[in-house]
């Protein structure tokens, strides 16, 4: 029991308390400590340097920046400053900075592991994967204890399982992508023989360097490879379930349970973020009088919409590193959840780690990274009736459950009108047949980068917008690609295309009315940006694909009858896109038709019925 802070007259033992405070995730309690020591003159480069690490974790950049430079003022040697300086720069987009203040944190403390950790993520993200691994491979000799039983077979394990994150953003071209599928498949089924053979009967699930591995592995970006991933998910978790020992984790009690559901939510992502904003619509629609909600925020920023996920019932902050997930876990089996949603396996490592234990009765993931989890330990799979087809079930490890329509109960966009087009000082030529392509870049696959070109040898008017990805790498990846495929048609890339800043939602909401027709990526569709483009009349051109991931858009466009918008080949897409830009009539018609029916794909309540009505069926079953 940590005593109030206020009550305590010794400054140490008052930094300490505010650190206990802020290591067990209160960190509101280490916030009122840090700046009541603050408010004493108590002049400590710590306080400073743990109260900017909580500003920098709640959104408060600016002011995380004022405490560091305070911090450094105090001890210009304090590498943990340095360290969450490269954070906030990683924040603000300004990457050289941020790996000149993680090295620099690594040369006042050649043992600082976080910042190695920080400099091996930027390097990643930054598409230089060799420089990041090697990062990581001198961060693996550091945490190996030498009290470990078989310190070479752990580190070969943990390069090996390096290697599964060396899977590109954006590929040159088609033929990377089988290569890369290769070597990671190759590396996967090296490390389970690996750990079979060398390493099956030596515990391994308290090794610091083992442990930490597993947290820097997702891989994210497999799934855009656009593949059926089922079989490696199986594979990956069947491997980390072994190394965690994870049917050794005591499952949680079925004794004390209330007369009401207990329904929680778990996310590092339990914020503003696709990835959980679906969970969050769907629970808090649910009728509240047959639930009990629990929130778990694991490690994660946080903003106004985990403030409306606190809302629901009982929130809890959570630390989930290498060294404190267990403890976390533990906290979340002991609240007696009937039923956990984790909604976005596969975004981070958190959610892969998560998966693999059992925490409740029954457990769930979704839509907000559609592809299955290969967990024994998730249950189910919330999908719908318009994104799956009669062989979706082969795609999943969980249960596929098909909730009617498209699955989630959308609220109505909020959009903030302006006088002036947040777009217009941005080059936009004014007479021009506007085809927006505003995905996120790595949806696109080398293989669809022809239509463009065809595109605009149909429509002599053509001008084709993207919208520049989060790394400069992968945006000039992209640039390349599209530079190439135009020249082979006899056309120059730059009078045809323009790549548009990020910018906020409001302002991505107002492009819509920009542009006159939005082009679907293939193959992985999109699913929030269909719905704001579909309620801002801005018709959307796809073409249904193989996995759910590539049929959002078809779905949407099913449900609002416009299914004059679904290409059945990729010629069908290029001539829909054609006609809608070239063919006033046509256009007016679809956006009419779209004006008409688009309040169907929000507030569906039938999709709350039947998630409702099948959680009281699981309760009844059990």
């Amino acid at each position: 029991m940590v005593l109030p802070i206020d009550t305590i007259h010794n400054p140490n033992d008052q930094i300490n308390a505010a650190i206990t405070l802020h290591l067990s995730g209160n960190l509101e309690g280490a916030e009122k400590g840090y700046r009541s020591l603050i408010a004493q003159k108590i002049n400590d480069h710590v306080v400073y340097g743990n109260l900017a690490a909580i500003c920098l974790l709640t959104n408060r950049r600016q002011e995380a920046v004022e405490f560091l430079r305070k911090a450094l003022k105090i001890n210009p040697r304090y590498p943990e400053a340095y360290n969450n300086f490269g954070i906030a720069f990683e924040e603000q987009g300004k990457i050289d900075g941020a790996i000149k203040s993680y090295r620099r944190a690594i040369e006042l403390n050649p043992c600082h592991m976080v910042a190695y950790s920080n400099l091996g993520s930027i390097l990643q993200k930054q598409g230089k994967a060799d420089e990041a691994i090697a990062v990581y491979h001198k961060l693996l000799k550091l945490k190996i204890s030498d009290k470990e039983k078989e310190p070479e077979n752990i580190l070969y394990l943990a390069k090996l399982l390096l290697e599964l994150e060396k899977i590109p953003e954006i590929y040159a071209n088609s033929s990377e992508i089988d290569d890369f599928r290769l070597h990671v498949e190759k590396c996967l089924d090296e490390a389970i023989k690996h750990f079979e053979q060398k390493m099956k009967n030596i515990d391994v699930s308290r090794c610091e360097a083992l442990i930490w591995t597993l947290f820097r592995i997702v891989p994210f970006y497999l799934a855009y490879q656009q593949k059926n991933d089922r079989d490696f998910m199986v594979r990956y978790s069947n491997l980390f379930s072994h190394i965690l020992k994870t049917d050794m984790f005591e499952r949680p009690h079925s004794s004390g349970r209330s007369s009401k559901i207990r329904i929680g939510i778990a996310s590092e992502l339990l914020k503003n973020h696709n990835g959980a904003i679906w969970a969050y619509e769907m629970v808090a629609n649910l009728p509240k009088e047959n639930y009990e909600f629990y929130s778990y925020s694991l490690n994660g920023k946080t903003d106004r919409m985990t403030a409306k996920f606190a809302e629901l019932g009982t929130y809890r902050w959570l630390p989930f590193t290498e060294t404190t997930f267990l403890s976390s876990l533990e906290i979340i089996r002991n609240d007696n959840l009937d039923i956990l949603i984790i909604p976005d396996i596969g975004m981070t490592a958190t959610s892969r780690i998560l998966c693999l234990y059992r925490l409740a009765r029954f457990q769930c993931t979704g839509l907000g990274h559609p592809v299955t989890s290969g967990s024994k330990n998730i249950d189910y799979y919330l999908s719908c009736e318009l994104m799956e087809s009669e062989q979706s079930d082969t795609h999943y490890s969980e249960k596929l459950i098909r909730l009617p329509n498209i699955g989630i109960y959308y609220e109505i966009p909020t959009v903030i009108l302006k006088t002036t087009s947040p777009v217009s000082a941005s080059g936009i030529p004014g007479k021009r047949n506007i085809y927006g392509s505003v995905q996120s870049l790595f949806k696109y696959l080398p293989e669809y980068d022809f239509v463009f070109p065809e595109i605009a040898k149909k429509d002599k008017n053509a001008f084709f917008l993207f919208i520049q990805g989060m790394q400069n790498c992968g945006t000039d990846i992209f640039k390349a690609r599209l530079k190439h495929i135009f020249h082979t048609t006899g056309l120059n890339v730059e009078d045809y295309v323009k790549f548009l800043p990020r910018m906020s939602e409001n302002d991505f909401m107002l492009l819509f009315e920009r542009i006159d027709v939005n082009l679907d990526s293939i193959g992985w569709n999109g699913g929030y940006t269909t719905i704001r483009s579909l309620y801002m009349n801005c018709p959307v051109v796809t073409i249904s694909g193989t996995f759910m991931r590539g049929k959002h858009s078809s779905a949407m466009l099913k449900r609002i009858g416009a299914e004059e918008l679904i290409a059945k080949t990729l010629n069908d897409y290029i001539d829909i896109a054609v006609k809608l830009a070239t063919e006033r009539g046509f256009k007016n018609k679809v956006v009419d038709k779209i004006k008409m029916n688009k309040h169907l794909l929000f507030h569906d309540v039938k999709s709350i019925q039947f998630i409702d009505s099948f959680f009281h069926s699981l309760m009844k079953s059990s």
